[in-house]
């Protein structure tokens, strides 16, 4: 559940953090990585992979540049998106379904890879999603 919360947020903010700011992420495969580490949990959540396709548009866009592809709740915003050479960066904040608040960055090693970080808190709890992609190839949607 906490996963898929996670890896919900990572693809909530894909649409809003990067709108119309040109990220160093390329079209393309992209494979990701994904692993939790909970605030007071014993362990690591298991690390999971998926995939996903970045067209050229979304590509030039900067659309995809945080993994993941869902819609923005209204309830959330983002704020300090940044893009600095091979680096972005954002806050972000939700009020529904339950509030949050955090921040995440990304720095792109290459135009095939990039590793990155977001960290959030919940009911006083803070997990912190870390990630990291490869570009397989083309792709097309």
């Amino acid at each position: 559940m906490k996963f898929c919360l996670a890896a919900s947020l990572a693809g909530l903010l894909t649409l809003s953090a990067t709108a119309g700011a040109q990220t160093p992420r390329r079209d393309g495969n992209w494979e990701i990585t994904i692993e939790l580490v909970l605030d007071g949990a014993a362990g690591k959540v298991p690390a999971r992979t998926m995939t996903q396709c970045i067209t050229t548009e979304e590509a030039a866009a900067g659309k995809g540049a945080i993994p993941g592809h869902h819609d923005l709740p209204g309830s959330c915003s983002v704020s300090d998106h940044k893009v600095e050479g091979h680096k972005v960066s954002w806050a972000f904040t939700c009020e529904k379904p339950q509030p949050m608040s955090g921040s995440g960055e990304i720095t792109y090693t290459d135009e095939h890879s990039y590793k990155g970080s977001m960290t959030f808190t919940r009911d006083g709890k803070t997990m912190t999603m870390a990630y990291e992609g490869k570009r397989l190839g083309g792709c097309t949607k």
